[in-house]
């Protein structure tokens, strides 16, 4: 799949994150939904007595987990992060990486200590479900996705993980499964 090149200097730091040539439309939307994200992420904190960097930081989870499950749908992302010569492990690295955001959630809003078995259980299904997910043809990416995410929302839930911040595991998982590892063709 062919993709514009990032342009130079500052701008290009944005492309190479969103991918080059995002139409005004989808800037929109992910500008939008990224502030919604992080009011609405520290107006909740807030009103439950956190403390401020916590608030700060909670707005910022909002702005990515949010704004990025926004970003990962758009045909742009989608083609940068699908470009030629992405690989499995392009992907499973970008999806990896975000194990250290469930790390962060289960340090700062688990409870007084780090929620180890919230940590271990969202990670696991997380690397589990993109390793399924990308092991299969791009045509049933999606629909493997879909019931990744729906399977890992649904035993999750029967757990008891009630948080202030319930939003963040369907989000993070929305963010990276259906929008990072399905690939655009299947949305044209």
């Amino acid at each position: 799949m062919q993709t514009s090149l990032p342009r130079t200097g500052l701008l290009g730091y944005w492309d190479r994150l969103v991918g080059p040539g995002m139409t005004q439309s989808e800037l929109t939307l992910v500008l939008v939904a990224s502030f919604f994200g992080a009011i609405f992420a520290m107006t909740t904190t807030l009103a439950n007595g956190y403390p401020w960097p916590l608030v700060v930081f909670a707005a910022f989870i909002g702005l990515d987990v949010v704004g990025s499950a926004v970003c990962n749908t758009t045909w742009t992302t989608k083609a940068w992060y699908h470009r030629d010569g992405q690989t499995f492990w392009s992907h499973m690295s970008f999806i990896a990486l975000h194990v250290s955001h469930v790390a962060v959630f289960a340090y700062c809003f688990r409870g007084e200590h780090f929620d180890w078995w919230f940590f271990s259980l969202v990670s696991c299904l997380l690397i589990t479900s993109a390793c399924l997910t990308l092991s299969v043809s791009p045509r049933l990416r999606l629909p493997v996705s879909a019931f990744c995410f729906s399977v890992s929302l649904a035993l999750l839930d029967i757990l008891p993980f009630s948080s202030l911040l319930g939003w963040f595991v369907p989000l993070l998982f929305l963010k990276l499964l259906i929008g990072h590892a399905v690939p655009p063709r299947l949305m044209t």
